[in-house]
């Protein structure tokens, strides 16, 4: 009568932090900040070492699945690589015969022949 959900409530709330934590409005909030240093920068008020710290964390923040992705691609067990595939040749077309050298295609209907 009732179908067990398929997934718990804690994996659903882990993975709506996730999407928060690196989706659209942590790319806001990242974009505001890099703003608002680089304005504090530009007016002498933050050295730029500091406001470098704050652009290359919002990077790596927004880059972790990617960089957490070539990890485990570059530790995780190597498969050999697949054989080359060799080429199909394919067939090519039949050769069509060219239309004659005195063939006109405007003559026909609209061309009087009558005077």
């Amino acid at each position: 009568m009732f179908d067990a959900p398929t997934s718990s409530p804690i994996e659903a709330a882990v993975g709506w932090i996730g999407a928060v934590l690196i989706g659209e409005l942590a790319l806001g909030l990242c974009v505001l900040a890099v703003a608002f240093v680089g304005f504090l920068m530009m007016s002498g008020r933050v050295p730029i070492k500091t406001g470098m710290r704050v652009a290359i964390g919002c990077f790596v923040i927004l880059g972790a699945p990617s960089i957490a992705a070539g990890f485990l691609g570059a530790w995780g067990p190597s498969t050999p690589p697949a054989p080359p595939v060799s080429p199909v040749a394919a067939n090519p077309p039949p050769a069509r015969e060219p239309p004659p050298a005195d063939y006109d295609p405007y003559a026909g209907a609209s061309v009087r022949t009558d005077r």
